[in-house]
């Protein structure tokens, strides 16, 4: 457990590094989408598990509060569950908004990386054609039409 944190901490600083600091790690566009993409993945994991942590503080809670009639403990196990339950609704939400904020990373670095071609308006892949590799068309001006 403390090796899979480390490693999701050093994916982060990563990925800091690229967006932040592009001239330490001189990473291509498709290399940040895939680290941003791995960054999310990991979000998403970290808000379901808040999400659960929250159901189960629920259950206990639910199940302290209808005992505690019955159990002299009941009482303190439905504080408890409240207790639980907000921990992982707070995680929920750091999770969870992060992951939009990802989102919008990737939105924008996919929209800057994709300049579409002025006849057939396909995004271009990364590179520096003369053609557009879809419709053919040339991309920049010939020598011949300079002159």
């Amino acid at each position: 457990m403390r090796a899979q944190q480390s490693v999701s901490y050093a994916k982060r600083l990563i990925f800091k590094l690229a967006i932040e600091a592009p001239e330490v790690l001189k990473l291509s566009e498709a290399a940040k989408i895939a680290l941003l993409q791995e960054v999310m993945r990991e979000a998403k994991r970290n808000e379901r598990g808040g999400f659960l942590v929250c159901i189960v503080g629920v259950v206990l809670a639910v199940a302290g509060f209808f005992t505690a009639s019955l159990v002299p403990k009941g009482f303190n196990l439905g504080v408890l569950g409240i207790v639980i339950a907000a921990i992982g609704f707070v995680v929920y939400l750091y999770y969870a908004r992060a992951y939009l904020r990802f989102v919008g990373q990737l939105a924008s670095m996919t929209s800057k990386s994709a300049i579409p071609c002025p006849h057939c308006a396909k995004p271009l892949p990364e590179g520096d054609y003369a053609f557009c590799p879809f419709c053919g068309s040339p991309l920049r001006p010939s020598p011949s039409a300079k002159d």
